[in-house]
């Protein structure tokens, strides 16, 4: 019944339209609470669930009748000029971005009425002007100071109608980003509220603030700077979620679990693999050249972002360097007078029940001498895994064990060095709660005196005798033999055994046929889960180095064969979660395995069968024929000229392989080719016949 107010500046219909715009939303909530009470107080009769007449709103909310509706204020002239280009404006060149900020930067001086800029909430998103500005191209730090300086701290702790601050949009900005310096401006308006957001992100359920700026590709400086705020969030599991990433959205069948450093570990080895990786045609092109130049840069900077991010967890200063940390004026001085003060192992040590094996490998050999460098803890980094938390209910700790293991086997006295505090590494495993499988049993058998020390501090009685009495009735319990042929056993522990037990094949063939197993479940909910897990967990890497170190061993390479078939089931979500098969190796190792064993049928149909669901685009279709593919199948069939089993796997790899509008094979012979070919469709044309005659049209064409 009510009507609008007139506006003498404006056409009825304008008028309208302005007043609907302002009530939308408390219409939506108030018929969003009238359905919902429906639903408490009336129920489908008879039992009926198609009958929805309850559902039906006969009357106007009451609220929306008892008074008139206010106008819609029309925003200032700053506001406007934002609003226009988040909204309708998409992604601009540098050029228009510039040309905005100028705008923006002459409509602030011409504000009349600061407290009027200072109070506006857009109706329909509840926006401030301080929440555009994040959401816009790369924010200039002299307009977001001026913002704050006219509006106060608090517009920095302001929600809009997400629940979302300003610091969330610039964190998340997927116009290009913001600089380390404006993130530290909205940090430093009210430290609180940005401690209490980025908290937040290690709920579970959540996204945290890291891993989608990690996503977002933000600057080095910027994933330091937030980094910095939460050191947690770079090795906490968090909720994997959709983003879109300039105008490109990007989705996820399924929901995942991973780590900030996961993805930037991974993120490295495609960026490092794209600046070596064999392009078709001449690899000395200008483009090609630029390319390799480009991405090694890539992955230079994505490099020292993982070692910055692992260095700031543990760094060595006096008391003349923590002032000066303080003093500093931008997170890039304070670096610079951490460098060459942090412990790289003892950082990475602390993370051993959650890192990728293949980094925390790399990080402790290329710095064996910190193994028994004491901190200014006096921690060594045997402390830091003895005190390590698992981060899943499920996981015994495997892993950390692995890492006690190699740690005390390059530095055996690390048992008996006391922290500053006193405490051995058993003190600190014990007030860690850890298991017998988790490395309690290997620091008690490496220092059993030590069991006295824990008593000092503090370690009850019935958790040392329930520990001893574990250890006498379990004798070869923590043998890695049985921890990777559990059931339920973790994907990371699989993992940890492959990394600490690379000498002995028995245990590489029994941990590969455990991950056959987790990807053949016959649920498929699981095999899904498990699949996404060994990919996340860097499984694809360990696999391949299990097959570069046993090249003749025949069961190790099929049965790895088979499982990089099931895991390029998760492929489908390579661009969201940069899973690169080609990135670590296993496309060489399928034809290399193919290559040694040639004799061997049940390997060769396994890794036709792997190289058939690894050509998943041009860029690995490319690496396959570079690498020698072609020639390895042809010399398969020749080698099993009588096996039906592998001249149809190899037939129909083949087939696959020249499905590209591109395809060609230029290292085999066509004449050597179309002689196996014909063989195969001679001796078994119920199987092969269809294959070879789609391959034979292929290369005519």
């Amino acid at each position: 019944k009510s009507h609008p107010p007139a506006d003498p500046n404006k056409t009825g219909k304008e008028t309208e339209l302005h007043y609907y715009q302002s009530i939308r939303s408390v219409t939506m909530v108030s018929l969003k609470k009238r359905i919902s009470n429906a639903f408490r107080n009336k129920k489908p009769q008879d039992g009926k669930a198609t009958d929805k007449s309850y559902l039906k709103i006969d009357t106007m909310p009451s609220g929306l009748t008892s008074s008139p509706m206010p106008t819609r204020v029309p925003p200032p002239k700053t506001i406007a000029l934002l609003y226009e280009y988040n909204v309708e404006g998409g992604t601009p060149n540098n050029g228009e971005t510039a040309s905005l900020w100028s705008q923006v930067k002459e409509a602030l001086k011409e504000e009349e009425d600061p407290v009027t800029l200072c109070n506006y909430v857009d109706s329909q998103t509840g926006s401030t002007i301080l929440h555009e500005i994040c959401k816009s191209e790369d924010p200039p730090l002299e307009i977001v100071q001026q913002v704050i300086a006219i509006c106060g701290m608090s517009a920095a702790t302001k929600k809009d109608l997400s629940g979302c601050i300003p610091l969330h949009y610039a964190v998340s900005n997927t116009r290009g980003g913001v600089s380390a310096a404006v993130l530290e401006a909205l940090i430093d308006a009210n430290s609180e509220a940005a401690r209490s957001y980025f908290s937040m992100g290690l709920t579970v359920g959540s996204t945290s603030p890291l891993y989608r700026a990690v996503q977002l590709h933000q600057k080095r400086e910027v994933l330091l700077v937030i980094h910095e705020q939460c050191p947690s969030m770079l090795y906490v599991p968090t909720t994997v979620t959709p983003v879109v990433y300039k105008n490109r959205e990007t989705t996820v069948p399924m929901t995942v679990q991973d780590t900030p450093l996961n993805l930037l570990w991974r993120r490295y080895h495609t960026e490092k693999w794209e600046c070596e990786k064999f392009f078709p045609g001449d690899n000395s092109s200008d483009e090609v050249l630029f390319h390799r130049k480009e991405y090694r840069a890539k992955a230079c900077e994505t490099r020292d972002t993982i070692m910055s991010m692992l260095l700031m967890l543990n760094f060595d200063l006096d008391v003349e360097e923590e002032n000066s940390i303080h003093s500093s004026k931008s997170l890039a001085t304070a670096l610079d007078t951490l460098k060459g003060k942090g412990h790289i192992v003892h950082a990475s040590a602390s993370l051993a029940c959650t890192a990728p094996t293949d980094l925390l490998k790399l990080i402790i050999d290329k710095n064996p001498q910190e193994v028994n460098e004491a901190d200014s803890k006096g921690k060594l980094p045997l402390h830091y895994v003895a005190e390590a938390q698992t981060l899943t209910k499920t996981s015994p700790g495997y892993q950390g064990k692995f890492v006690i293991q190699c740690l005390l086997e390059m530095y055996p006295a690390a048992a008996q060095v006391s922290d500053k505090e006193g405490r051995l590494p058993l003190t600190l495993a014990f007030q860690a709660k850890k298991t017998i499988d988790g490395g309690l049993q290997l620091l008690y058998e490496a220092f059993p005196n030590a069991i006295e020390n824990a008593k000092l501090h503090g370690v009850e009685q019935t958790q040392i005798d329930s520990f001893l009495q574990e250890m006498a009735s379990a004798a070869d319990a923590d043998d890695p033999i049985f921890v990777v042929q559990r059931p339920g056993v973790d994907v990371h522990d699989i993992l940890g055994a492959m990394w600490a037990h690379e000498a002995d094949v028995g245990l590489q063939m029994l941990a590969i046929m455990a991950l056959v197993n987790m990807t053949t479940n016959n649920q498929s909910s699981k095999q899904n889960d498990a699949v996404k897990a060994i990919t996340l967990a860097g499984g694809i890497s360990s696999i391949v180095r299990a097959m570069g170190y046993y090249p003749t061993e025949a069961v190790v390479q099929e049965k790895a064969c088979f499982v990089l078939r099931q895991l390029v089931s998760g492929a489908e979500c390579e661009p969201f979660l940069e899973v690169s098969f080609a990135a670590v190796g296993a496309i060489v190792a399928v034809i290399r395995a193919m290559q040694r064993n040639s004799m061997d049928v049940m390997l060769v149909v396994a890794a036709c069968e792997a190289l058939k669901s690894l050509a998943i685009d041009t860029d690995s279709y490319t690496q396959i024929i570079g690498a020698g593919g072609i020639p390895a199948i042809i010399k398969a069939m020749e080698a099993n000229y009588t096996n039906m089993e592998v001249q149809h796997s190899a037939c129909n790899a083949l087939a696959h392989l020249v499905d590209f509008s591109n395809a060609k094979c230029p290292l085999c012979k066509k004449d050597d080719l179309c002689s196996v070919l014909e063989k195969a469709s001679s001796n078994y044309s119920t199987l092969c016949e269809a294959d070879v005659t789609y391959v034979l049209d292929r290369l005519e064409n």
